[in-house]
């Protein structure tokens, strides 16, 4: 029996091309996706790293405008609509900015006291899990820890934007006590939105799952923590 080719229905031909054409996309995206996870894996990774790094200093506007250049460029502007939040507070772009930008005035969660300095920061990603998010994006989880060596009392960026540990201890009027070296130890699970952005991959949005910090005197062990 010979079959008529001009008989048959040309919806149903389109429709079987076009399914045949959907899956075939669908492959050869999650395929590109997986080529592409060490690349984002190695990008989270420098990422946090360079934003811990933006908080070696000891001036409040210096240190504001390399983190402010930072997020800038890193930061994707993109309104993806993820709902990557911590306590309530959706950390992407524009809002880390504002912290920022108003602490520059010296309004927002900093010191009451100008004379402070952070002199190391120090960065290790102990591992990195990447998964597909939506048609380009990834969700990126990572499990970090990150020290910083400091004196006074400064605002810390973070994953979870600015941030001081003042809180961990009490000077009371020592002013030795206020001007000693101190390390910070973040202990965290962060948790990144990420979007290509041409060769690179920025960040939409971030937030973290589990913490633990500990402030402790730089040459000895032990210390307070919270989580």
């Amino acid at each position: 029996m010979k079959i008529r080719f001009d008989r048959i229905n040309r919806g149903i031909v389109l429709a079987v091309l076009l399914a045949m054409g959907t899956s075939g996309y669908v492959v050869w995206q999650n395929v590109s996706f997986k080529n592409n996870t060490p690349t984002i894996a190695k990008r989270s990774e420098e990422l946090l790293r360079e934003m811990a790094e933006t908080n070696i200093g000891s001036d409040t506007d210096a240190v504001r405008r390399k983190q402010i250049a930072f997020v800038q460029n890193n930061f994707s502007s993109e309104k993806t609509g993820a709902s990557v939040s911590l306590m309530g507070m959706n950390l992407n772009k524009g809002s880390i900015l504002y912290q920022l930008n108003e602490n520059m005035g010296g309004d927002y969660m900093d010191s009451e006291d100008d004379d402070w300095e952070i002199y190391s920061a120090e960065y290790v990603q102990k591992s990195t899990e990447v998964k597909k998010s939506g048609t380009t994006g990834a969700d990126v989880t990572i499990d970090y820890e990150l020290r910083f060596i400091y004196r006074g009392d400064p605002s810390f960026l973070t994953y979870s934007g600015l941030n001081n540990y003042s809180y961990m201890y009490d000077d009371g009027d020592d002013e030795t006590e206020k001007n000693k070296r101190r390390q910070v130890v973040l202990t965290a699970q962060a948790n990144l939105f990420m979007l290509p952005d041409g060769k690179n991959w920025k960040i939409a949005s971030m937030s973290s799952d589990e913490y633990e910090i500990d402030v402790v005197d730089p040459d000895e062990e032990g210390g307070e923590s919270d989580g």
